[in-house]
């Protein structure tokens, strides 16, 4: 990999609620250089609709508008990564291969794949690719199936530094210090397998839903302080509570395959 600019767009954040998901995830940019000398802008996952004011806010910021993005990358298909898509009408969207096979809407196991992700993600802007390929300068494209049947990685080396955005293969910190994870809705072995290929290949962490992170001498080494401001509330607000997520609790469906860790049989079936 060539040398490349990557820059935080959106940190992500894995805080939920009993009444649903946050769902904050990491977006990226990478600024690498064509062989022409032309500046190529990447970003990496867009987010979901309640993102979009503060992603045009961090594109601005960053000096550019949606239109001057030439590739969006996915890691997945999951509406909290790709709802934003739309937003970037001159930039071709890569993803796996595998993942946009996977899209159908009525697979059991996968309550976060909605069926009108395939209409979201229609047209001839939409490359598939697999690991491997070479289709953005500066940009390695990582095999991190097992979240779901295409998750990729994106690999970006920087000032002799190798980073990864790992989308949801590696959502959390914890994960990576735990070197498993439960939030899995395909195959818990290849998960496996994924978080430990990406632990080896880099020197920092760009997960799903936290904050960029180095591993160092197996404790999380943060690279940006926890920033959160919430509004309508307070510590003091009553019946307010403060919990851990459940990183491990893994839940699974009749045929005894991981759906990840916050619903209940119970629920799945109703």
């Amino acid at each position: 990999m060539t040398d490349t600019k990557l820059e935080l767009l959106l940190c992500g954040n894995g805080i939920n609620f009993q009444q649903g998901d946050l769902a904050l995830s990491t977006m990226a940019l990478v600024r690498s250089t064509a062989a022409d000398g032309r500046e190529v802008r990447t970003v990496i996952d867009t987010g979901h609709m309640g993102m979009r004011r503060n992603i045009l806010e961090a594109l601005a910021r960053a000096g550019l508008r949606p239109s001057d993005i030439d590739y969006v990358c996915l890691t997945h298909v999951h509406w909290d990564h790709v709802q934003n898509v739309d937003l970037f009408t001159q930039a071709q969207i890569v993803l796996a291969a595998a993942e946009l096979e996977s899209i159908q809407g009525d697979v059991p196991r996968d309550l976060v794949t909605p069926a009108w992700t395939r209409h979201l993600l229609s047209g001839s802007r939409v490359l598939p690719v697999t690991p491997g390929d070479s289709v953005i300068p500066g940009i390695e494209l990582i095999d991190a199936a097992g979240h779901t049947p295409g998750c990729l990685a994106f690999g970006v080396v920087e000032g002799g530094v190798r980073s990864v955005i790992t989308g949801d293969a590696l959502p959390w910190a914890e994960v990576g210090r735990l070197r498993q994870s439960a939030l899995v809705f395909w195959d818990l072995e290849a998960s496996q397998n994924s978080i430990l290929r990406l632990l080896e290949l880099a020197d920092v962490f760009y997960p799903g839903h936290d904050r960029p992170f180095r591993l160092v001498d197996g404790r999380v080494d943060y690279l940006l302080p926890y920033d959160m401001t919430m509004f309508g509330a307070d510590p003091s607000t009553d019946g307010l509570k403060f919990g851990s997520p459940p990183i491990l609790a893994t839940i699974d469906l009749t045929d005894g395959e991981p759906v990840g860790p916050r619903w209940t049989k119970a629920e799945l079936l109703l």
